[in-house]
């Protein structure tokens, strides 16, 4: 029988020895993810020897949290300086200038996600009438360029983009304003797309997160429901998880944790000042709902990631940084607002070292 993903794991790395969560390396590295799932004897091994490497080859970039905001292709002429990918600098608390967007990259109802440390944008629109981007578009931090790559077959915007397991899922979304329930898969390596099992129902905008190396995705439900559902690469089926009723309630997005997902959704009567936040366990498909309610003015829970144990929020006020602490949410400290309006979209990127990039202009509101 294999550890839970509970059980930590001591790795030694080149004669120093490593105390490590099994959970997350399965979450974060592919190398880990293939041995604990491989059936091999090392995978039930508490104890892991990479000989092969040195502690400073092994050595991994801390994460930066990072940001874009809303915007649609730019005319050729034109050079916009707001159409930028922007990160947090924690000790000097700026927000600063990652990579400009490419002229016709599109962040409108796009689905934005990463992958082996690079950013995926795929199914933006532009116009009145949605039109659909062509495109997608990758950037690599690691050289600082982009390059394009094909859209999905189906045109779709508002999709939900997750890479997971190598590869990127395009989930949902809608096309000529009707919801869809199609499934698509992309192989950077093979570099094209193919059709998964479809989703149980048509649905756009899916919040979804990835908890002990599995994928999972929210759908809202007539009768006030959430159900979660879990998407298994081996039999490519959407298989139920847990469903919950609450009245009058849908959510914004979901983030995970451990072995938790954690369902943020609206607060009580459409009161959008306010977040009420439950926690699924996996490993006992318990919910379990947070005390208190976070608030929106100030938390902008509406985007959220998680690194460690800390989630990271942010609005054009605050990035507000949270500690899980079991069962609970407690504020840590409040950091710099991002100086774009707009619907953000968030997520985590290993950077490379060098100066930093200058400071993100302020943009007024619309």
């Amino acid at each position: 029988m294999l550890p839970g993903p509970e059980v930590p794991v001591q790795v030694w790395v080149g004669g120093q020895l490593f105390q490590a969560d099994r959970a997350l390396l399965v979450e974060h590295c592919g190398f880990f993810r293939g041995l604990f799932r491989s059936g091999m004897r090392e995978a039930r091994a508490a104890e892991v020897r990479l000989g092969a490497l040195s502690a400073g080859v092994a050595a991994v970039r801390p994460s930066s949290y990072v940001a874009v905001s809303t915007h649609t292709p730019a005319p050729g002429f034109l050079e916009d300086a707001s159409r930028t990918v922007c990160y947090l600098d924690e000790e000097e608390n700026a927000w600063r200038t990652l990579a400009a967007l490419p002229l016709e990259a599109s962040t409108l109802l796009a689905g934005v996600a990463t992958l082996g440390n690079k950013l995926y944008i795929v199914g933006g629109v532009r116009g009145a009438s949605k039109e659909v981007v062509e495109l997608g578009f990758c950037y690599d931090p690691d050289v600082g360029t982009w390059c394009e790559f094909p859209s999905p077959h189906q045109p779709r915007y508002d999709t939900a983009l997750a890479g997971f397991d190598g590869r990127l899922y395009a989930i949902g979304g809608e096309f000529q304003r009707t919801p869809m329930s199609s499934v698509e898969r992309y192989d950077p390596a093979a570099g094209c797309w193919s059709f998964v099992a479809d989703l149980p129902q048509p649905a756009a905008g899916v919040p979804c997160a990835q908890a002990c190396g599995r994928l999972f995705v929210c759908l809202w439900r007539p009768a006030d429901t959430t159900a979660v559902v879990e998407y298994t690469v081996q039999t490519d089926a959407w298989l139920p998880v847990a469903e919950l009723q609450r009245p009058q309630s849908y959510g914004h997005f979901m983030v995970a944790h451990r072995d938790s997902l954690y369902v943020v959704r609206n607060g009580p009567s459409d009161d959008f000042l306010h977040c009420a936040i439950d926690c699924l366990n996996l490993a006992t498909g318990q919910w379990t709902a947070l005390p208190g309610q976070f608030v929106n003015s100030k938390g902008a829970l509406f985007t959220a990631v998680v690194r460690g144990d800390t989630v990271y929020t942010v609005n054009r006020m605050f990035t507000l940084l949270y500690a899980i602490e079991g069962s609970t949410w407690r504020l840590l400290r409040e950091k710099a607002g991002f100086p774009r309006p707009g619907s953000l979209q968030t997520f985590l990127l290993r950077l490379p070292s060098g100066p930093p990039g200058p400071v993100a202009l302020t943009t007024p509101e619309l």
